[in-house]
């Protein structure tokens, strides 16, 4: 589930680069951490699939990457898509893909906010 890969690069879980990760983010402000190691340069893309059905399909996600001094790689949230994906040319070397739910717009507008942004997500290394 989401929170056994709660917050931070140290309590990341490994993220294969077939069938991915799957999981729930049950609370708002929940950011899930998985970790990646690269052997040589490759080109990859990372990119997050949701819930579709009846229960918790809110979840508009946000992928953040970063290196191993947690500098910021890139960052992706499409408006008005609650996937993402991101495709990167990336060193040998450990990175850390972060997913967070931050929501749609205001709630008092046509979206939601990043507290009602909770649901079901997978993640998924492809090499390009």
């Amino acid at each position: 589930s989401g929170d056994d890969y709660e917050g931070s690069s140290g309590r990341a879980g490994k993220l294969p680069a077939v069938n991915g990760r799957f999981g729930k983010i049950y609370w708002s402000g929940v950011v899930v951490a998985v970790m990646f190691s690269l052997s040589g340069q490759r080109r990859l893309t990372i990119s997050t699939s949701h819930n579709t059905g009846p229960v918790d399909p809110n979840l508009n996600m946000r992928l953040v990457l970063r290196d191993p001094a947690g500098s910021v790689i890139a960052t992706s949230s499409p408006a008005g898509d609650l996937r993402t994906a991101m495709t990167v040319t990336l060193p040998a070397g450990t990175y850390y893909a972060y997913v967070d739910g931050v929501g749609d717009g205001s709630p008092w507008n046509t979206g939601w906010s990043a507290y009602a942004s909770l649901g079901f997500y997978g993640i998924q290394l492809d090499w390009a």
